[in-house]
């Protein structure tokens, strides 16, 4: 749900940002934009690694 959520936000932005005319280099905003989605997947990982640990160690 939570990439779901992500995605929800993110995708239309870039859709519209490949989507504008004359947009020059795109294989260099697409490897951008590549590396700026895996690093906030991560962090969304991360995240709730964190608080799965942290429910799980309060729980038991």
């Amino acid at each position: 749900m939570v990439y779901y959520m992500f995605f929800k936000y993110t995708l239309p932005l870039i859709m519209d940002f490949f989507n504008t005319k004359n947009l020059k280099k795109e294989t260099k905003h697409i490897k951008k934009f590549d590396k700026i989605l895996q690093k906030e997947l991560f962090n969304i990982e991360d995240i709730y690694e964190k608080s799965l640990e942290n429910f799980i160690k309060q729980r038991c």
